[in-house]
């Protein structure tokens, strides 16, 4: 009979590959010569997720666990979609509009040590040897990126790369926190996700405005447009995945096969995107040094 832990272990890798197969697509889709794209592949891919994850939902008979929910549960998971689905996807497309989907990945993969500082501060973590040299191995990496040359060749803006890069990871890292937290307090995952994509959706409707929502949807080759929505549901799924392993594996075990998605994303990026995207030897150390990073940063934490 097959383990949870093993089952939460398959279903952590697979959404590494989700991460790096939704870059890999936003790396040809999105570009700097364009005029859509951000705030469009951010519409489109909350909307998809929210259809997809209510389906799940109705599908799974976890709409019966609406009895359960309470205003506590709500506003966690209304969080998490804001800061995930909207904040989060919105400065990640940015990133990779500007220095690719290499570059972006390697720098929000950082976020499991902002997950750490959070922990620390609030949680009263203690901080060790290995939280140490996993948190130096990041900052290197983080300074090893080619952010330069990969904005040089897909004429985007370095600066403006690396910020929403940076703040990405940083959403992402509390998102981490009050997904395992929420978790515990209510267990349906596939409930809990839908909560996330409608807020993270109405949130979006609010700071956009529908009007200027429809013009960029009008301005959107159905080419992208198609890409588009491929890329928001492999970004449900791999959401689905993820929620699933945080319930059947321990962090330990999720956490750093998750960390992994730079390594994938190169690998595809590769593939199919080539002529975008920057594969030089700092590349390849940075990518190295944020995954074996964020392995050591995951394994402080239960040490």
């Amino acid at each position: 009979m097959v383990s949870d832990i093993f089952i939460g272990v398959i279903l952590a890798a697979g959404a590494s590959i989700g991460v790096a197969l939704t870059a890999a697509l936003g790396s040809t889709s999105l570009r700097k010569e364009q005029s859509f794209g951000p705030a469009s592949a951010t519409f489109i891919g909350l909307v998809t997720g929210a259809l997809i994850a209510f389906s799940s939902v109705v599908l799974s008979n976890q709409i019966l666990a609406l009895n359960r929910i309470n205003i506590v549960i709500v506003a966690i998971f209304a969080i998490v979609g804001v800061l995930q689905n909207t904040l989060a996807r919105r400065l990640w497309f940015v990133a990779v509009k500007n220095i690719g989907a290499n570059q972006s990945n390697t720098l929000t993969a950082t976020e499991g040590l902002y997950s750490m500082i959070l922990a620390v501060l609030f949680l009263g973590e203690s901080v060790s040897l290995v939280l140490g040299v996993g948190a130096a191995l990041i900052l290197f990496a983080i300074f090893l990126t080619e952010a330069g040359s990969s904005a040089s060749l897909r004429a985007g803006s370095a600066r403006l790369g690396y910020t929403t890069a940076m703040l990405a990871a940083m959403c992402y890292g509390v998102r981490q926190v009050l997904v395992s937290y929420g978790l515990s307090l209510f267990p349906f995952f596939l409930f809990s996700l839908l909560i996330a994509y409608c807020s993270g959706l109405f949130f979006h409707v609010v700071i956009e405005r529908p009007q200027r929502i429809a013009e960029q949807l009008r301005n959107t080759p159905r080419s992208t447009f198609t890409a588009f929505i491929v890329m928001g549901v492999l970004t449900v799924i791999t959401q689905m995945m993820s929620f699933s392993s945080l319930q059947l594996a321990p962090v330990v075990f999720f956490a750093p096969l998750f960390s992994s998605y730079p390594i994938f994303t190169v690998l595809l990026t590769r593939l199919r995107a080539s002529g975008y995207e920057v594969f030089g030897p700092r590349t390849i150390i940075s990518v190295s040094m944020v995954v074996v990073g964020a392995v050591l940063v995951s394994i402080a934490s239960v040490l």
